[in-house]
């Protein structure tokens, strides 16, 4: 940001040629100052009139008393500029000067109610059918068999071989506060193995026409996370019967007994995978994103922060938090509204709420990225701009942007608008008429079209609205005065190079096609998808409940290592006298919770700990290198943790990065996180998701 300076301006050409003014005349402004944040409303605007007889501001009569000026200006939230003329004798004089005005929230933290996303029943629906594949019988056998036996009586124990079945039927209807689900299995067999029945071995089959299984589903966010419960769940078999082979062992099976040992097993893989199933399809809406513009890394980070369920569907808050490392400015905060009311729809409903655009804007305005050096070469359409101003023609030169004031996009009479404000423009124009540089401040008011496709999101902008003043040296020479209409004009065409800067890649997130309005708030842009479509990207999907491969994949090393040595002197000591009891594994696949505990060390960034039997939590995007021995790690999401050490537990959560250079290390991993094992001797366990409970976490935690 340029350091503040008048940006008044005087063009005594405006209504004629500019060589009679009157000498000593003078107009200028004083309120409201240079790059000023106002609030709303009316507001006094001010200043110099010498030698002026009359003053219009925007058009309306101004007060004029000895040598100032005064009159009342409503401003309107967003960027207002003031066109101030002053007339006298010899021809007008014109400063201008840019406000921007409204509720300003600083630029710190999460975003409230950024993003709001609404599923309808409709969707809900077209989702039925991602659900019946996800319930196939090579996920549900992976299940069922890692429960058994499903019988022990006595020295005979009862073992599911395998889960067939013809068809499942799914049903989710949302009702107030909850979910209500309903799962009807068709032709429901397990073949069995019986150990210990007469004569040793036997086999047989488990029947029933169907398996029937109801539930309430409750959803709720907690520490940014979805927390899915299922209330009072419940399973019945239709026409349950068991056949042995040897008639023996019918005596000792009552199928009666069996049924009610089987449905007791559900109960606990429901609660397991049911949740497990719906947190999973919710979680791909994670809408994390590390992008760069114009050269500037930008991190978007989600967090879930309300959950709504209606009967029109299901409706989701999120709250997102920007970074653009290396903020210069803060001014007075980004331009706030707060979010708009939920909105519901036939299909998928996607509102983006204002404050997150200009809180994006702010973030690249801080970071300084909005101060642009542009080199002209000759024959450039950028070049005519240069030749206005007394560029020689086929020298080339360049084209220096830094705004005083964040952009920012705001609701007007004439829709979403994109405004720029007090922008500090200096055109290089090497051996020109008028010098080396010719200097203006502008404004910019385009129309504003948010745009998400091709793997990118951006703002396109049209009906470009400009204001030019000549500033500083350039504002005295009378044929700079001249050139202003042209200069405006210029940028007008110039538009279609300030999109081009306003659009950053996705990444990973992959959209599908959308339609895009205006929300009728008149605070958010919607984005939304019909049922039908969201069904057409669904078909062919095929979700399966993972089961455990024969061999884990375990990452070699990279060619070259990068092994960070431990201290000249690591501290080395025996295993404590109580060593860390192991969890007993989870289910390759399935959801797995972890409670953090009061007395674990929270790390944020740039921290190497040698430490033996140490508790540590470390927070999102944060870095830390370990050499200690018998320690339990806990790794937020996108945090990175190296470590040398031998014997120690980590939980690492989606997108955390984990490098083990030590052995004997046991690693709890989402699905999503990154583990490299460059040594061997670790055991990996992979679950989907990992998730944290924070009710017992020390208050200062991440």
């Amino acid at each position: 940001m340029p350091a503040d300076a008048d940006v008044n301006g005087e063009d005594p050409g405006l209504n004629g040629a500019p060589s009679a003014l009157t000498a000593g005349a003078r107009l200028s402004i004083s309120a409201p100052g240079p790059a000023s944040y106002l609030a709303t409303g009316p507001s006094t605007a001010s200043g110099d009139a010498v030698q002026i007889g009359s003053v219009t501001v925007n058009g309306d009569a101004a007060t004029v008393s000895g040598d100032a000026w005064e009159a009342q200006v409503t401003l309107a939230r967003g960027l207002n500029v003031l066109e101030v003329l002053g007339t006298e004798a010899d021809g007008t004089h014109r400063a201008v000067r840019s406000a921007l005005a409204g509720e300003f929230e600083a630029p710190t933290g999460f975003v409230d109610g950024a993003v709001q996303l609404h599923l309808a029943t409709s969707v809900l629906d077209q989702l039925a059918p991602l659900a019946e594949q996800m319930l196939d019988p090579v996920g549900l056998s992976a299940q069922v068999t890692a429960n058994n036996p499903v019988l022990v009586d006595g020295s005979m124990e009862v073992s599911a071989l395998a889960v067939e079945f013809s068809g499942a039927d799914v049903s989710l209807v949302p009702t107030d506060g909850s979910l209500q689900l309903t799962v009807t299995i068709s032709d429901f067999h397990i073949p069995l193995s019986i150990i210990g029945a007469p004569l040793d071995f036997d086999a047989g089959d488990m029947t029933a026409d169907a398996l029937t299984i109801t539930s309430g589903i409750t959803i709720a966010a907690v520490d940014g996370e979805l927390d899915v419960q299922l209330v009072s769940p419940a399973a019945a078999f239709t026409a349950f019967d068991v056949e042995v082979n040897n008639v023996l062992a019918n005596l000792f099976i009552d199928p009666a007994d069996m049924e009610g040992d089987v449905l007791a097993q559900l109960d606990p893989l429901l609660q397991s995978t049911i949740p497990g199933m719906i947190s999973g399809f919710l979680d791909d809406l994670d809408l994390t994103v590390e992008t760069e513009v114009l050269g500037q890394p930008l991190t978007v980070l989600p967090r879930f922060a309300s959950v709504a369920i209606s009967p029109a569907g299901i409706g989701l808050g999120v709250d997102v938090d920007l970074d653009a490392p290396g903020v210069l400015a803060t001014g007075a905060g980004y331009l706030h509204a707060g979010p708009p009311a939920a909105t519901t729809g036939d299909g998928v409903l996607v509102q983006v709420a204002d404050d997150l655009a200009n809180r994006a804007l702010h973030e690249l305005w801080g970071a300084g990225v909005l101060d642009l050096e542009i080199p002209v070469a000759p024959g450039d359409l950028t070049a005519f701009l240069l030749g206005a101003v007394g560029g020689v023609n086929g020298t080339g030169g360049s084209l220096g942007l830094s705004p005083r004031l964040p952009p920012v996009l705001v609701e007007t009479s004439a829709g979403a608008r994109l405004q720029l404000g007090e922008v500090d423009l200096t055109l290089g124009t090497p051996g020109g008429a008028f010098g080396d540089e010719v200097l203006f401040t502008v404004t910019i008011d385009a129309a504003a079209d948010l745009v998400l496709a091709d793997g990118a999101a951006g703002i396109v902008l049209s009906d470009a609205h400009v204001t030019a003043v000549p500033r500083g040296a350039s504002a005295s020479i009378p044929e700079v005065l001249d050139t202003v209409d042209a200069v405006e004009a210029a940028l007008q065409l110039g538009m279609g190079t300030i999109n081009d800067m306003l659009s950053f890649p996705l990444g990973e997130v992959t959209l599908p096609a959308l339609t895009i309005t205006r929300d009728a708030s008149g605070l958010a842009t919607d984005a939304s998808l019909s049922a039908e479509a969201l069904l057409g990207l669904l078909e062919g999907v095929e979700v399966p409940l993972p089961t455990p491969p024969e061999d884990p994949v375990v990452t070699d090393p990279p060619e070259d290592p990068v092994v960070t040595d431990p201290p000249e002197d690591p501290v080395v000591t025996d295993p404590p006298e109580d060593p860390v009891v192991m969890p007993p594994p989870p289910l390759w696949g399935q959801p797995y919770e972890v409670s953090v505990p009061s007395d674990a060390t929270v790390y944020d960034d740039d921290w190497a700990v040698d430490i033996d039997d140490h508790t540590a939590w470390v927070c999102g995007f944060d870095d830390v290198v370990a050499y200690g021995d018998y320690g339990t790690w806990y790794l937020n999401r996108y945090a990175d943790l190296d470590l040398h050490g031998s014997g120690n537990i980590v939980y690492a959560r989606r997108g955390a990065d984990v490098k083990l250079y030590g052995t004997d290390n046991i690693v709890y991993a989402d699905d999503d996180a990154d583990i490299d094992d460059y040594v061997g001797g670790n055991t990996i366990y992979i679950v989907d998701p990992l998730t944290f409970d924070t009710s017992d976490a020390p208050d200062d935690g991440c």
